[in-house]
């Protein structure tokens, strides 16, 4: 009996992760999200310029990201790398949120 609901637990848990393994779009909106709000705040840009400047900023990154960023899918994760002509970011994509991994040098 212990053993039936072990396996059931797991089989929802998994498919629970494959359902919201986040994909190549989810990636590319919040990892422009973030940088666009970077930028703004770079710039020491508020209120409605700073959020059009923002926006558009947004608007780019996304666009660019959906095109060059490498996504290895693993069924109930993903690995995302953005290229960054340096050390390229790479972040763990999960039940819907993303994590920075950090690479060992």
């Amino acid at each position: 009996m212990l053993r039936t609901v072990l396996l059931v637990a797991v089989a929802v848990v998994t498919g629970l992760l494959v359902v919201s393994n986040p994909d190549r779009d989810d990636f590319a909106r919040f990892y422009a999200d973030r940088a666009s709000v970077e930028v703004a705040r770079e710039l020491g840009l508020s209120g409605p310029i700073g959020d059009a400047i923002g926006s558009a900023t947004q608007t780019l990154l996304e666009a660019a990201l959906r095109e060059r960023v490498d996504r290895s899918d693993w069924i109930v994760a993903s690995l995302y790398t953005v290229p960054a002509g340096g050390v390229d970011p790479v972040w763990l994509g999960i039940a819907g949120m993303f994590f920075p991994i950090e690479r060992g040098g």
